[in-house]
């Protein structure tokens, strides 16, 4: 078999896409092979072996599986039911139906139906979708009012068990680092040495290819670099942090198919998008995209063909090393230094790209979120807390409230506009450090700030986009309709401390030409011209 047959088996439309209860009918069929090949364990797995192992011992429970499409609720399922008694029945896809009379929710209507007059426990993998849709649409009470009290308060009716996908994220922000078992131990399988893709790579190569099949292998060759597949994992982890992408089997495996047999070299095939949604977030951070010193040096450089024994030195290694050939586009090299950025060459020219290839925003903000999410009481913690609260949240929201009066002070905050008279309100902000220590609220895309807002608290979730906005505010960036998520989060942010500022006993009113102060003292009104 080729080696482009056999990667058929990572893309969405191949057969191997979605497993079903007969799969693997032929044991000695080499994709069968590389599909088994391929199974990662995931986390969740041991909670759903819990729970089958409950329903083999207790008739009568019913168990839903929730996720998206392709995270591999029917793989697990599938792997499930051998390990289940006779008397649990599986419905391994509640997307749909089995009668072209009846659609999905009507389908489930009887399968519940039969349920409550059976003597069978029931297994249902469904998604996030049809668990909404069965809420509003479904004719069982007893199982819509089992999805509602699970979707609205995650309460679960006695002999209802719910298992949720997200609650078990493929990224996870440690103390140290970034947890990606999931994607590390995906890309892993696909280029194990032991794995039948692995030797079919190795038959492939010691033939005389064409230049299709050279590029396979040389993008393949490429993958089963550590450092390469560290450069994806972070890109994947990139693109769900800024861009809320979840990653799902299916869709980990397409992408890494679209990487290796797309029209260009993998570290083109990275950034040119294409048919699968994780290909398409990962466009926008394109290296080639980076207006710097020393890339457009390079580009300029390039395009002049001017000589560079250093660079042509590179160019050697990496087609001894890779079989790479000259590549026509000075971005494609931007972009294979890139991948090649975290490797150990004897030329190695990509070093000197270092800094402009750095994460920046991803180091500035982990490094927040670890002080909020892993908090320790020390003061060094709490002097570092106190640096991102002042010079960072607070100043940027001053700066955004006061966007229209910047004759403001530090602790002035506008409240209203009224033609030409600004309405502003004396505000103290700063951190609640007893806040931060006592937060139980743990989530991966985000981390909630405290902020004292005179004498209320205020929890404030910031994500990667929220952040970014805050600093590129304190650089004196107006905000604009681009960044409408993070400015949405602003906005209820700086509602909230106009809220509290308009019940302060002072307010302040100015003009162009006069300052005036009114104090709330008992029930009289003091004015004061400033």
């Amino acid at each position: 078999m080729r080696l482009r047959e056999v990667l058929g088996v990572l893309s969405k439309s191949s057969p191997y896409a979605v497993s079903t209860e007969n799969k693997y009918t032929e044991p000695h069929n080499p994709l069968d092979q590389i599909k088994m090949d391929l199974y990662v364990t995931m986390p969740i797995e041991h909670k759903v072996d819990e729970v089958i192992t409950l329903l083999n011992s207790a008739p009568r429970q019913v168990f839903f599986l929730r996720g998206s499409s392709g995270d591999g609720k029917s793989e697990l399922l599938v792997q499930s039911k051998k390990k289940a008694c006779e008397h649990v029945r599986f419905h391994f896809d509640a997307t749909h139906s089995f009668d072209p009379h009846e659609n999905a929710v009507q389908t489930l209507d009887k399968l519940f139906d039969e349920f409550e007059q059976g003597e069978f426990s029931l297994v249902v993998g469904i998604n996030v979708g049809m668990l909404g849709n069965y809420e509003q649409e479904g004719r069982n009470t007893l199982f819509k009012s089992a999805i509602k009290a699970y979707q609205h308060n995650k309460t679960q009716m006695a002999g209802f068990t719910f298992v949720n996908f997200e609650d078990y994220p493929k990224f996870q922000i440690t103390p140290n680092g970034i947890q990606a078992d999931f994607a590390r131990k995906i890309l892993a399988r696909i280029t194990s040495a032991n794995s039948l893709l692995f030797k079919t790579f190795q038959q492939e190569s010691a033939n005389q290819l064409d230049a299709d099949s050279l590029r396979l292998v040389i993008n393949y060759r490429l993958l089963c670099l550590a450092e390469v597949q560290d450069v994806i994992v972070e890109l994947l982890f990139k693109a769900r942090l800024v861009r809320d992408q979840f990653l799902t089997a299916r869709g980990l495996l397409d992408f890494v198919y679209q990487l290796l047999t797309g029209a260009g070299y993998l570290f083109d095939n990275l950034f040119s998008g294409g048919d699968n949604e994780l290909a398409d977030k990962l466009v926008e951070f394109d290296p080639a995209l980076l207006r710097t010193k020393a890339i457009d040096r390079f580009l300029m450089a390039a395009d002049l063909k001017l000589e560079n024994e250093q660079f042509d030195a590179f160019c050697t290694e990496v087609t001894e090393k890779y079989g790479l050939p000259h590549l026509s586009n000075p971005k494609s090299y931007i972009r294979l230094f890139y991948i090649l950025k975290n490797s150990e060459l004897a030329a190695n020219f990509p070093q000197q790209f270092q800094h402009d290839f750095a994460q920046r925003l991803l180091k500035d903000y982990l490094d927040v979120y670890r002080l909020h999410v892993f908090y320790e009481d020390t003061p060094a913690c709490r002097e570092k807390l106190k640096v991102f609260y002042n010079k960072q949240l607070i100043s940027a929201l001053r700066l955004y409230i006061n966007r229209n009066a910047p004759q403001l002070s530090n602790k002035q905050f506008l409240v209203a506009q009224l033609d030409t008279y600004k309405i502003a309100a004396q505000l103290d902000l700063k951190p609640e450090i007893v806040a931060i220590k006592a937060n139980s609220v743990v989530k991966q895309h985000a981390f909630v700030a405290q902020l004292k807002v005179g004498d209320e608290v205020l929890a404030i979730e910031i994500n990667i986009n929220l952040f970014e906005l805050l600093e590129r505010i304190n650089a004196g960036y107006r905000p604009s309709k681009n960044d409408r998520s993070a400015v949405i989060l602003l906005n209820e942010v700086a509602s909230k401390i106009a809220l509290i500022a308009r019940e302060s006993s002072e307010l302040l009113i100015s003009s162009e030409s006069a300052q005036y102060k009114f104090s709330l003292d008992d029930d009289y009104i003091e004015a004061e011209e400033l």
